[in-house]
């Protein structure tokens, strides 16, 4: 990173008028978490090219971090009004508006963003969220779709088994959390969430077994397998 900013800065010295540079300046300093300098760069990349959609979206990033939330809503504003249903956009857009409690507005702008790019399973999973508030139905829907789009996030697949047990697909709900549990991430809750749909059909046994490999399970934190090894 030190190297790479070095570069940078050669660069901007013999170009200060490369918006890349300035793009890229401000990426570094996210990634070293100082958002307040990335501000500063990416509002340079903007001056200089206006019509360059990235920086937008990573300048709201970067006001988000420094509780600049308006100056973040108004840069995503003026990157769809100069690209109107950009996904990263509506997708950080949705995001922020979720944050600020704007939840009409921000399932609006989830809409907008799966249209946008239909592969976003960031934008169905949050979908799901904003929708198991008063329909289920279709909060079940939007989970199928954002297990389907993204198989390597656990999350996605708790939730929708969480929501399969909240309609009564307890079946269904177990049969995604075994396979979550012999995939490669280690879930506390998916653990607990089985062995309370073994427990309601009657499986005790499976149940029992289920919180002993959990215990058992070194990925995870000493205090979930604790937790675990008290429901034994």
């Amino acid at each position: 990173v030190a190297a790479a900013t070095r570069e940078l800065e050669v660069s901007l010295a013999a170009r200060p008028d490369d918006h890349a540079s300035h793009y890229n300046l401000g990426n570094i300093l996210m990634s070293r978490r100082d958002p307040a300098r990335a501000v500063a760069a990416f509002e340079e990349a903007i001056r200089l090219r206006p019509d360059v959609i990235p920086p937008y979206v990573n300048v709201a990033l970067a006001y988000n971090l420094t509780g600049r939330n308006r100056d973040a809503e108004a840069r995503l504003r003026e990157a769809l009004r100069r690209q109107p249903g950009n996904a990263a956009a509506s997708l950080n857009l949705a995001m922020l508006l979720a944050e600020m409690g704007r939840v009409p507005e921000a399932e609006a702008m989830f809409r907008t963003a799966i249209q946008a790019d239909p592969t976003s399973a960031a934008a169905a999973y949050n979908l799901a969220v904003i929708a198991a508030r008063d329909r289920l139905d279709e909060a079940l829907a939007w989970a199928r779709k954002a297990a389907a789009l993204g198989p390597r996030e656990p999350k996605y697949a708790y939730t929708l088994a969480f929501y399969l047990r909240e309609k009564g697909e307890l079946g269904e709900a177990a049969a995604v959390l075994e396979r979550l549990l012999e995939g490669p991430a280690a879930v506390a809750d998916a653990y607990t969430l089985l062995g309370a749909l073994y427990e309601r059909q009657g499986r005790d046994a499976d149940a029992r077994a289920l919180y002993r490999r959990g215990a058992e399970d070194a990925r995870l934190p000493e205090a979930d397998r604790a937790r675990l090894r008290a429901m034994r």
